[in-house]
């Protein structure tokens, strides 16, 4: 009975201090219990974020799979501009073909061959975000490069070849964004480890 009286004067604020202890304990027990509370959470959280983690390095693979495939295939365009110029103005520069000549085509040719070596490079690292942007922004240079071609200088026409060189760089600067946002929610980037 004296243990309820002095519990209820302690929860009304007086007492003596008997029962500042029993406050002090009502309040430790809240506390325990808030704090059981919240290491629950901080598990759910903590398994969710696992999940999405584990998703996001699921989806950086495949993204390393597709770098590796443009690499190729930019390696192929590459190739196809050093051995002959007609490639570029019987599939690229359709509209305007006699702007076209050999060296243009070596040029193209080194531009393709540099992109490929980036996109390489960054499927092999591609937790190297300055590699990431920098191979994020090599497909934004050639979109715009191309568009710029085909709505301002009017050189490209909207051909199947060209429809598809535009589909690949949307799809590849939409997968490299998503995975950006994977590598600015790192922790710790692998760069820091190495200093």
């Amino acid at each position: 009975m004296a243990t309820n009286q002095s519990w209820s004067r302690a929860e009304s604020g007086g007492g003596d201090k008997g029962s500042g202890r029993l406050r002090s304990g009502a309040v430790l027990g809240q506390s325990l219990c808030c704090c059981c509370f919240c290491a629950e959470s901080t598990l759910a959280r903590q398994k969710a974020l696992s999940g999405w983690r584990g998703a996001m390095s699921r989806f950086l693979n495949v993204l390393r799979s597709w770098l590796v495939m443009t690499s190729v295939i930019t390696v192929g365009h590459s190739l196809q501009s050093f051995r002959d110029h007609t490639f570029l103005y019987e599939k690229i520069y359709t509209s305007k073909p006699d702007l076209v000549n050999g060296l243009q085509s070596l040029t193209f040719g080194v531009w393709m061959l540099l992109s490929s070596v980036v996109r390489g490079l960054c499927a092999i690292d591609i937790h190297n975000k300055m590699l990431y942007y920098i191979t994020l922004w090599t497909f934004f240079i050639g979109m715009g490069h191309f568009l710029f071609e085909m709505f301002v200088f009017g050189t490209v026409a909207p051909t199947i070849f060209m429809l598809a060189i535009l589909t690949v760089a949307s799809i590849s600067i939409l997968g490299m964004l998503v995975g950006l946002r994977h590598l600015e929610a790192e922790p710790g980037s692998r760069q820091k480890k190495r200093n």
